[in-house]
């Protein structure tokens, strides 16, 4: 037990047994399995001899080891079956991979951390994984200090309302203040009304993504495309780097800018709950399922702000079983593209809100889902941009107020700068890259033009987008989306007594439906011909997730109808249209079945050896790549010369190389060279040769002792892409003051 923990461990120092280095492996939770000789810590002076300890021959060597955040991995050679042991003070939540897979960690004398390991090469790693609750309270320290600023920028309402006379009536006051506030949701009273409907939505959520509680990969188009991705840029995140640019193990260990151009949001979101604890294929369906729920509730929002409360549950039923936000789910598993889907209702009710009233909480709520979708994915962002800057023209010119499209044009502005960071280097370095097999075989948007018919009735199935009319997978956008779309023109085109505000709502859905149907049809080729940034989209289906969420939002239409006295009459019709929602849409909402997939399946070393792509067309190779790489089978090799390498220890994106050259020597990094990548030589920088077929970073060395770093560093765009996007972050925390300082003045 621990009373006898400090006398053996002093014991043990003032042995020959650390000389030796024998260290005992101590258990305090009772005797192991699986070990011979075990004695109770109070033996210690008779089990442990004090006098001098037979040496033994060297049980093998560490060949390089790395230290991030809060893991050291190692790369040993073990002769004979051993503990390798990191100098850290043990405690339960140590743990350890050995070559991938999990393996046991015990304490090893004085208090350390050992595995054991066989003889052979591995690949070791030690990562300290704190309980899941740690990150809930760090959760709920930011939510604390969000309420402590919000109750400082109130303070002088708050000060008023606690000082009414009477109990009832200052709560009388305080709810009436509280109303003034936007979006309404926000107030106790409001909240307490739309708590059903957030019940509801909360049930349909669940029952859309039931398939994501077996926690285990979905099988479907690029259903193994995301757990490496995933497992890279958690390395990334853990070795310090805030923006993860760079993938050291993929293209089979030679690296590329994956994460420069293929947008991170996904990755974070899967990312923290690994770092909750959770299996990075746990991580990746909890993340789903959290994403799946703020598509709903987004819908939700900007349905009800027309239609009603009634209407924002249909419309979110509508969207939850949406056909092409299932195909999206649980056929192509395109999990950045459902990522987008999450946050496209978002940016058009923030953007609504903020145009139209010009409050802060609709400007963060705008400005930041605007931000999400930009960081989600290209093709849904490249659709889905331009149809916010057509509803914000839409808005600006049926208020007849350029006020509202400044507003609106400043809350887009300040989506863009909180994503630049992102976009603008990739957008500036995509001639770096090979982005042009994006256009070429199975990719060419030519082949993938949706066929009219097809969006009235398409067979559900799991199989691809194929050349004509006769695709794989389903295209229709469902019958009571279809139905419920066009009752809602003809009734806002008939029916007087309807708002205005309702009947413009209805015709700006139609019209985007219209244009993002057509624009994926095969009528629109021409303007794909002549648009080269549309090719890029690879399949024009995409833009169906406008369709998407127009022919939703027009299911919460009906709710207009009905006055606020026929309360029975309008439960009823709720339950009709998400019956009927339900019926159609759960068979669907299901992958084809499941891969038997684990984490340890796509570890580093997994991804380096398989050489395992993540793309169809790896297209985020440097063009400087002429020819398939190998897999990497050591961080460094000598080309020419006579060099001894006295070690080469390798970083996500940082390589250290001590060298003891005797003859002029040519080194090559094996990692591909992209800009940003520096090379340094006993503290001086050096060009870079990057011309072989590999385009991998190689350089000489004269002849001595040489200390060298290969370190990739942020191009001049990408720093200003980051300062950009502080700027905007700076604008948006101070716009609540700013909001306040204009209305007091």
């Amino acid at each position: 037990d621990k009373g006898g923990f400090y006398a053996a461990a002093s014991h043990w120092l003032a042995s020959d047994l650390p000389r030796a280095g024998q260290h005992p492996a101590l258990f305090l939770e009772g005797a192991p399995e699986g070990y011979e000789r075990v004695y109770p810590l109070s033996q210690a002076q008779e089990v442990i001899p004090v006098t001098a300890f037979p040496s033994e021959p060297p049980r093998g060597r560490v060949v390089w080891q790395g230290v991030e955040s809060n893991a050291y991995t190692a790369e040993v050679e073990v002769e004979r079956e051993s503990f390798l042991m990191l100098k850290a003070t043990y405690h339960p939540n140590w743990g350890a991979t050995v070559d991938g897979r999990e393996a046991g960690t015990v304490m090893l004398m004085p208090s350390y951390v050992g595995v054991r390991v066989a003889p052979g090469s591995h690949q070791v790693r030690f990562e300290y994984q704190p309980q899941p609750w740690r990150g809930f309270l760090g959760l709920a320290g930011l939510l604390l200090l969000a309420l402590l600023a919000l109750v400082e920028w109130r303070r002088a309402a708050l000060a008023g309302w606690l000082g009414a006379g009477a109990p009832g009536q200052a709560l009388e006051r305080g709810a009436h203040k509280l109303a003034s506030w936007r979006p309404r949701i926000a107030t106790g009273k409001d909240l307490g009304r739309h708590l059903p409907y957030l019940a509801g939505l909360a049930l349909l959520t669940l029952l859309a993504g039931l398939p994501l509680f077996q926690f285990q990969i979905m099988r479907g188009h690029d259903a193994l495309e995301y757990l490496p991705r995933a497992t890279e840029f958690y390395a990334g995140l853990q070795a310090g780097q805030p923006f993860p640019r760079w993938a050291p193990d993929l293209s089979a260990g030679y690296g590329q800018p994956f994460f420069s151009f293929n947008p991170p949001l996904f990755y974070y979101v899967s990312s923290f709950f690994h770092a909750l604890g959770f299996s990075f294929v746990a991580a990746q369906n909890l993340a789903l399922l959290a994403l799946l729920g703020l598509g709903g509730l987004g819908m939700y929002l900007l349905a009800a702000e027309f239609f009603g409360r009634r209407g924002g549950l249909v419309a979110a039923a509508a969207y939850l079983f949406a056909p092409y936000l299932l195909v999206t789910l649980y056929v192509r598993h395109a999990l950045a593209d459902f990522s987008a889907l999450a946050f496209l209702p978002w940016a058009f009710w923030g953007l609504y809100r903020f145009a139209r009233e010009g409050r802060p909480l609709a400007l963060l709520a705008g400005a930041v889902s605007l931000a999400l979708l930009l960081l989600s994915s290209n093709p849904v962002a490249l659709v889905t941009f331009p149809a916010l800057l057509l509803s914000l023209a839409w808005l600006a010119f049926v208020k007849r107020s350029s006020r509202v499209l400044l507003r609106g044009l400043w809350c887009l502005g300040l989506g863009l700068g909180l994503s630049a960071f992102f976009w603008l280097p990739a957008l500036v370095e995509r001639g770096y890259v090979q982005v042009s097999r994006l256009l070429e075989g199975y990719l060419d948007y030519r082949q993938h033009f949706v066929y009219p018919g097809q969006f009235f009735y398409s067979p559900w199935g799991y199989g691809l987008s194929l050349p004509g009319p006769h695709d794989e997978m389903s295209f229709a956008l469902g019958p009571v989306h279809l139905l419920s779309a066009l009752a809602a023109l003809l009734l806002a085109w008939r029916v007087r007594r309807i708002p205005v505000r309702g009947k413009l709502a209805v015709y700006f859905a139609w019209v985007l439906l219209l244009l993002a149907a057509f624009l994926s049809s095969r009528g629109a080729m021409f303007l794909w011909a002549w648009l080269p940034l549309l090719q890029y989209l690879e399949f024009p289906w995409r833009l169906l997730s406008l369709v998407a969420a127009s022919t939703a939002f027009l299911c919460g239409f009906p709710f207009l109808l009905l006055a606020p006295e026929r309360e029975r009459l309008a439960t009823v019709l709720v339950v009709l249209l998400i019956a009927g929602l339900f019926l159609f849409g759960f068979p669907h909402a299901r992958p084809e079945g499941f891969f038997d997939v684990q984490d340890a399946d796509y570890s580093p070393q997994a991804i380096r050896e398989q050489g395992l792509a993540v793309t169809t067309a790896r297209e985020y190779e440097p063009v400087w790549v002429q020819q398939p790489p190998q897999p990497v089978t050591a961080p460094v090799t000598l080309v020419e010369g006579q060099a001894r390498l006295l070690s080469a220890r390798p970083l996500p994106t940082h390589f250290e190389i001590q060298a003891d050259v005797t003859e002029e020597a040519r080194l090559r990094v094996n990692t591909f060279y992209f800009p940003g990548w520096t090379l340094y030589v006993d503290g001086s920088e050096r060009e870079i040769d990057y011309h072989n077929p590999q385009g991998a970073i190689e350089f000489s060395l004269e002849p001595g002792e040489h200390q060298v770093q290969v370190i990739f560093r942020d191009t001049p765009v990408r720093l200003w892409g980051s300062r950009l996007s502080f700027l905007a972050l700076l604008l948006l925390v101070l716009a609540p003051w700013l909001w306040w300082g204009a209305r007091r003045s």
